[in-house]
């Protein structure tokens, strides 16, 4: 069995899910830098509301996975769970690298400006 960039095991309910949190992690990185480069800048709470939210989600579908594809999950279930909070991680720190990098970039702007 072959590994990923993230060292998990590929198996087709992981690739599922991989591409899942893929498109709702863009979303969300989408909305959180549409919203600092239209001025306004997420505080702590609402940027920790917005990755809990992420998180969430993430879960619902990774337990919705698991019960379509029980034949697959049960015979490698702890894979599986370690595959999905191994990919929600990832997708979590995608977001607040971007958040990061997109406040870096309003603050270079401002300073900008002010000169």
């Amino acid at each position: 069995m072959s590994t990923n960039s993230l060292g998990l095991y590929d198996s087709p309910s992981l690739d599922i899910f991989r591409q899942m949190a893929s498109n709702i992690t863009t979303e969300h990185i989408e909305d959180i830098s549409k919203q600092i480069h239209t001025g306004g800048t997420p505080t702590f709470e609402e940027l920790f509301e917005k990755i809990k939210v992420l998180n969430n989600k993430l879960t619902l579908k990774a337990v919705e996975l698991a019960g379509n594809f029980s034949h697959e999950v049960e015979q490698q279930s702890s894979d599986f769970t370690i595959g999905c909070q191994k990919i929600i991680k990832k997708s979590n720190d995608d977001v607040l690298n971007v958040v990061k990098i997109s406040l870096m970039e309003k603050a270079k702007r401002e300073a900008n400006i002010k000169k």
